[in-house]
């Protein structure tokens, strides 16, 4: 069975098809490059965090070392942070005196080394 085409015309897609079929594609790549670039800034984000967490434990590792062996009496320069934000600065008596934060921090920690 053969087809038969009109004059002038010849077997293929129209430009309208063409069109359609390149539109498919564009939005289909834009989709994914939009994919992919929240998938890296999410990957970034979660990378920083990860590696901020890190920090933080290690810091209250080295923290709690000292209140174990009792030496947390001789600093003479602690930072209190909430949120990366400075909110007491002192000796440990000065900090029990004048920052609650501090003092809620250290009771909990000895509450915590006596119920142990």
């Amino acid at each position: 069975m053969q087809h038969h085409h009109p004059a002038g015309r010849q077997a293929g897609f129209t430009f309208a098809e063409l069109a359609f079929g390149l539109l498919i594609l564009v939005i289909a790549a834009v989709v994914l490059v939009n994919h992919l670039t929240i998938n890296y800034q999410t990957t970034l984000s979660e990378r920083d965090r990860v590696f901020a967490y890190g920090k933080a434990q290690a810091m209250l590792s080295e923290i709690q070392g000292f209140v174990d062996r009792g030496n947390v009496d001789a600093a003479w320069d602690l930072d209190v942070l909430d949120d990366g934000v400075v909110i007491g600065r002192g000796t440990h008596d000065e900090l029990i005196k004048d920052c609650p934060t501090y003092a809620e921090i250290v009771q909990s920690q000895i509450g915590e080394k006596d119920a142990a």
